[in-house]
């Protein structure tokens, strides 16, 4: 009996140490599907789920302490119902990830479709994390009430900027939620967020300036290092621990990873460019951006290289994963080598005008 109680009370500390993070980021790759909530929805519904999701016995023993839930909210034209892909699970970095995409058309149809947005978002958050069992039923029981809380918040609508200007969504939703309260939506110049800082956290530390005071970008050459990976990248990987680096890349940091799997299924190899923009090699870069209305932080970057490879091949550019990065912080992953060699050959010309 005594054995009995004893691995009983392991399981419960267990149970009570195991802690998550939960991080959910919009990222709309069609301009003409998407929901127009500012960065402080993403903090919102994030804290909600944190706080009303908690972890089973089955989830403590599967995954370790402390894993990070990354969901990407996205929309479609041409679905019906939600889709959600996922999960892809990196143990290595504690990490599970989901993308889900939400019915545009549908939704937008609806007369209420800010609210029906909200409950497609967290019942398709439900049913993903159900999945890798953890319980939601406290979460469930309050996808209505957290709907009708954001719908009253004018905060959680963007104001639009000069990059993003007014969406074919924003009419309806601006409609919709001063239909909730007395005063009317602040104007749009009261305050100008942008979206760099709308897809992934609270606003840059980077403030915009007037273009009068913007310093002016300075040629800056460096030279691209050759491509240089392991022939026999799996020997690479077991004799590293499952992580192999090359810092000639330097500013950027290029990382091969395995243990991952998406969807049930192991990914070999996930390849990752990583950097930080406030390093002093980013300022002519840095520069550039701010000149062409750009946050130059870990988000604004992502989109910028996510928009830059977009304009020449749309698919790579929705295979690109941003969902790690933070404000000081860039990370984009993809899951082939040929996606990487392209995604740090860009990155680097953006960096260095080349």
């Amino acid at each position: 009996m005594s054995v009995l109680l004893g691995g009983l009370r392991t399981a419960i500390a267990e149970l009570v140490e195991t802690t998550m993070k939960v991080t959910i980021i919009q990222v709309y790759l069609d301009a003409q599907a998407g929901f127009p909530f500012s960065w402080k929805f993403q903090s919102r519904i994030s804290r909600e789920v944190q706080t009303l999701v908690k972890p089973s016995a089955g989830f403590a023993k599967k995954y370790a302490r402390n894993f990070h839930l990354g969901f990407y909210m996205g929309a479609k034209t041409v679905i019906l119902e939600t889709e959600i892909r996922g999960p892809i699970v990196m143990r290595k970095r504690e990490l599970i990830e989901w993308a889900i995409y939400l019915p545009y058309d549908k939704i937008m149809t609806t007369p209420d479709a800010p609210k029906q947005a909200v409950r497609y978002l967290l019942t398709a958050i439900c049913d993903a994390l159900a999945s890798v069992e953890l319980d939601t039923t406290a979460l469930e029981g309050q996808i209505d009430s957290i709907a009708e809380a954001v719908c009253d918040d004018s905060e959680m609508l963007r104001v639009p900027d000069i990059i993003w200007g007014d969406g074919p969504s924003w009419a309806v939703f601006e409609t919709y939620f001063a239909s909730r309260r007395n005063t009317k939506h602040p104007p749009k110049t009261a305050r100008v967020l942008l979206p760099a800082s709308e897809i992934g956290g609270p606003p840059s530390r980077f403030v915009k300036r007037p273009a009068t005071l913007r310093r002016q970008a300075k040629p800056s050459r460096r030279r691209m290092p050759a491509w240089k990976a392991p022939k026999n990248m799996a020997r690479a990987l077991d004799n590293g621990d499952g992580i192999w680096e090359d810092a000639r890349w330097e500013p950027l940091q290029l990382t091969a990873m395995s243990g991952t799997s998406y969807a049930g299924q192991d990914i070999p190899v996930i390849w990752q460019v990583e950097f930080d923009p406030s390093d002093d090699d980013f300022e002519t870069a840095n520069a550039r951006l701010e000149n062409s209305g750009i946050t130059p932080d870990g988000y604004g970057w992502g989109r910028h290289i996510q928009n830059a490879i977009g304009m020449s091949d749309p698919a790579l550019a929705a295979r690109l994963q941003l969902g790690d990065c933070e404000t000081s912080t860039c990370v984009i992953w993809v899951t082939s080598v040929d996606d990487c060699l392209r995604l740090i050959e860009t990155t680097w010309g953006l960096i260095f005008g080349q």
